[in-house]
């Protein structure tokens, strides 16, 4: 079942992320002692301005548990997104540690996939694919003609999967000092 997340889903979204940000070798996970970045997420996460807000995500549940999820938003809207997290990083002095400067990643006219995630006991079941074919509806309800991502340049495995749901490489992008593809797909009228 494909729905939009909610506040119950918390821990789940919060493991996914910091597995996602362990993978990009992200300042937050080696900077920030695991339990506070984790108090810092549930805390985030009730912020709307927070790119990871329960409104941006959408999971995919399979017997009663999260099998993955999606976070994403209107490209236009990233510039706005995370004044909250930040300030609560500056608070806690991590802004001394970490660049709170974040690179772009997206463009007006996308609605943009920032993170895609599959828990590990439901990989190779379908539930990257299950997730992906449901957002042309809401980028269609978002009135944005295009679905971007971005996608590391040795995950051949993430690739297969988005260009068998149609996504081509447009473009390259730098995202805390990795290079990715940067990948769209047309949203049928």
């Amino acid at each position: 079942m494909i729905r939009k997340a909610e506040k119950k889903d918390t821990e789940n979204l919060i493991d996914g992320i910091i597995a996602i940000w362990e993978d990009m070798e992200s300042p937050f996970v080696t900077e920030i002692p695991l339990p506070e970045l984790k108090e810092i997420l549930r805390e985030s996460m009730l912020q709307e301005d927070f790119r990871y807000h329960y409104s941006k995500g959408i999971v995919c549940e399979r017997n009663n548990a999260v099998a993955g999820f999606i976070y994403g938003y209107k490209g236009e809207n990233e510039r706005n997104l995370d004044r909250s997290f930040k300030e609560l990083l500056r608070e806690k002095n991590y802004d001394q540690k970490i660049n709170l400067s974040f690179d772009q990643e997206t463009k007006a006219g996308e609605w943009y996939i920032d993170m895609v995630f599959t828990q590990a006991n439901f990989r190779k079941q379908g539930v990257a694919t299950e997730l992906l074919a449901s957002l042309p509806k809401i980028a269609k309800e978002a009135e944005e003609p295009m679905i971007a991502l971005n996608c590391d340049l040795v995950n051949d495995k993430a690739r297969k999967v988005y260009e068998e749901q149609g996504f081509q490489k447009e473009s390259e992008v730098t995202i805390v000092g990795h290079v990715y593809d940067h990948m769209v797909k047309k949203v049928d009228e």
